[in-house]
């Protein structure tokens, strides 16, 4: 048996989008709070990627840096998944035949 890299490749996807939504979550959350309390700013961390909200008389907004986490963590998260979707593990299999 081979391992199955169309459902790796969705499974993968689906944890990128999950990523996705919990981070872009995360930072509609923190613009929340200091719009509630305007004018703040507020830095914090997710998954190693520095991530900023501000709010003032001026407007408002959210951002994040573009350093080597910002390209490694979603990285990181479509291998897993890939390799785990797919069951990578069944190369290693020894086969097992059988005699008649």
């Amino acid at each position: 048996m081979r391992p199955l890299w169309s459902i790796g490749t969705l499974t993968a996807a689906a944890a990128l989008g999950t990523y996705w939504v919990v981070f872009l979550s995360f930072a509609g959350g923190m613009l929340a709070v200091v719009d509630s309390v305007a004018p703040m700013k507020a830095e914090a961390t997710f998954f190693f990627v520095p991530v900023n909200a501000f709010s003032n008389d001026q407007g408002f907004g959210i951002g994040w840096s573009g350093g080597w986490e910002w390209l490694v963590v979603p990285i990181v998260i479509i291998a897993i998944f890939l390799l785990v979707g797919a069951r990578v593990w069944r190369l290693f299999r020894r086969d097992r035949t059988t005699t008649e």
